[in-house]
């Protein structure tokens, strides 16, 4: 298979990601895909499929992922993206039908920065706005938990034991941003969308990391490894995976990078950049 894994707090990413080749990933649980690529296996199982933006390395593979479902009877697949590219990708699936003759049809979402999406009870799907050379967004999935109430914490379990069973309710509902997706973006992302700082697992796009291309990520909608290192001290996230290198550039000059220029968050950075694992540290 095409791609690594790579597993934190009980969630799962598998993924492939080179800038201008392909990217795409699927997160487990709930089985949510991260754009498409040109179509990979692991995607085949994905009922729910974000696309961030209408970028071909990120969207090509579509026809290919609904007509495996198709084949394999997995049921209705519903597609969230940028409302601005909604209509093009219904009428790509729609040529996409008439070419393989069978009716590829999905459920298409148009979402708007701000929405959000329920997937599965306990996780939802919310939208922001990234900035690249085409409409794009990010999302967050969001996990709502019940957590003790604060002012019974440091309580002795026996004592919360006693209240839960005379009636006292002695939990509470909370969200926590359990991981967050930027697709293709540049640094004006952050500025946009602060909580990134704050989700446990952060899926950002590194592109270029030379001096040499220091002034492309503004020009074209992309990050340089120097944008996240003049931000190193807000990222407060438990693991932040970077991803969408540029050809030009390898991972292990990347990993040296990260450890010369990233020294504090080395331990927590991880990368899914095309076919080689690695870590930080």
């Amino acid at each position: 298979m095409r791609g690594v894994s790579l597993t934190f707090d009980g969630l799962k990413i598998q993924g492939f990601s080179r800038a201008g080749d392909e990217t795409w990933f699927r997160i487990d649980p709930p089985g949510l895909a991260l754009d498409v690529g040109k179509g990979a296996s692991p995607l085949i199982g994905a009922r729910w499929i974000f696309l961030s933006h209408s970028h071909l390395d990120h969207t090509v593979g579509i026809p290919w992922v609904l007509t495996q479902r198709k084949h394999q009877g997995l049921g209705p697949t519903t597609i969230f993206c940028p409302r601005t590219m909604a209509g093009d990708l219904i009428d790509y699936i729609g040529a996409a039908s008439r070419l393989e003759s069978q009716d590829l049809s999905a459920e298409v979402v148009g979402l708007e920065p701000g929405e959000s999406r329920e997937l599965e009870q306990g996780l939802r799907l919310e939208v922001f706005e990234a900035n690249h050379t085409v409409p794009a967004l990010g999302c967050h999935l969001i996990r709502r938990q019940q957590k003790l109430r604060r002012d019974l914490e440091g309580m002795a379990p026996r004592e919360v034991a006693r209240l839960k069973g005379n009636g006292v309710e002695v939990t509470r509902d909370c969200e926590e941003l359990w991981l967050s997706y930027c697709g293709d973006t540049g640094a004006e992302l952050f500025a946009r969308e602060p909580r990134l700082f704050e989700t446990k697992i952060l899926l950002v796009e590194c592109t270029f990391m030379s001096p040499q291309t220091r002034s492309h990520g503004e020009r074209f909608g992309h990050l340089h490894l120097q944008d996240l290192a003049a931000l190193a001290g807000r990222f407060e996230n438990e693991a932040i995976v970077l991803c969408h290198l540029s050809r030009r550039h390898r991972l292990a000059d990347l990993e040296r990078a990260v450890l010369r220029d990233l020294p504090e968050l080395a331990d927590r950075i991880h990368f899914i950049i095309g076919d080689e694992p690695g870590t930080g540290k």
